[in-house]
């Protein structure tokens, strides 16, 4: 999170020239929802991941593959897709 971070606080920073206070609140504005995810999401992992006794037997019929096609980290894409500050998107494609 901390490079992620510094990539885009660096990129409002550069689009804001000398306005920093408005810089950092584009930060935020562009960080707060990602990494409330991110922190929501690593609390809930972990709990269920260290689980013990019926709850780990739960965990773990929950998170049996139930096709052929189902593929390990799936429900876990949205944490690598639009990181990249929209210049380095838009530039990418």
């Amino acid at each position: 999170m901390a490079t992620e971070d510094a990539v885009v606080l660096a990129h409002e920073v550069d689009a804001a020239g000398d306005d920093y206070a408005s810089a950092f609140l584009a930060y935020n504005k562009a960080r707060y929802l990602r990494t409330g995810r991110v922190q929501l999401y690593a609390r809930m992992y972990g709990e269920l991941y260290h689980a013990g006794g019926v709850t780990a037997e739960i965990r773990n019929e929950l998170l049996r593959p139930t096709t052929t096609s189902s593929r390990p980290g799936e429900a876990m894409a949205w944490l690598y897709d639009g990181i990249a500050p929209p210049s380095a998107r838009a530039s990418a494609h």
